[in-house]
């Protein structure tokens, strides 16, 4: 005689799931998050340079603005070409004692302005700026104004490459 139960047979249940991540999945979000991290300080660090890189234009610009100002002052030296030649902004430069009175001669006023310059261009890294004018006659004068720097430093470890070639700017007037 065989024993037949007249319930089916069941199986066990499986054990309740615990909710919850995986350790796997945990070390996904830690990688994606730091990935994402360093993407955002990278792109501030761009930022900074940028804002630096924009400084130094703007440095540029009020320098030869400057100079420009100062040589309209200064027709006699404009004509005489005493401000022709190569200004490198150097800790050195010495202000003449001539500064700027009407007993001071049109090439001791233009030496002056150039020392006035060189100071300004100290903040620029290595700084210079040439200048060239050309007589048009009739009391007009072209003045060519041409200023040369070395980009920033890239941050050590940035991963960032700095590039070799000078930055500049060229500005030409009629005075």
């Amino acid at each position: 005689m065989s024993i037949a139960s007249s319930r089916p047979f069941r199986r066990a249940a499986p054990p309740a799931r615990q909710g919850g991540f995986t350790l796997i999945e945990v070390l996904v979000a830690v990688v994606v998050v730091s990935i994402g991290l360093l993407g955002a300080g990278l792109t501030l660090v761009i930022v900074n340079r940028s804002n630096a890189g924009s400084y130094l234009q703007q440095s540029a610009s009020q320098d030869m603005g400057s100079l420009l100002e100062a040589m309209r002052a200064n027709p006699a030296g404009v004509l005489a070409g005493n401000y022709d030649g190569t200004i490198l902004g150097t800790s050195s430069t010495t202000l003449p004692s001539c500064s700027g009175t009407p007993s001071c001669s049109p090439a001791q006023i233009a030496t002056y302005d150039q020392a006035k310059l060189a100071r300004a261009l100290q903040s620029l890294p290595g700084g210079s700026v040439k200048v060239s004018t050309s007589n048009l006659g009739n009391g007009y004068v072209t003045v060519n104004l041409f200023v040369q720097w070395q980009p920033l430093a890239a941050p050590s470890g940035s991963g960032a490459t700095q590039s070799a070639v000078p930055q500049s700017m060229t500005l030409s007037e009629t005075l």
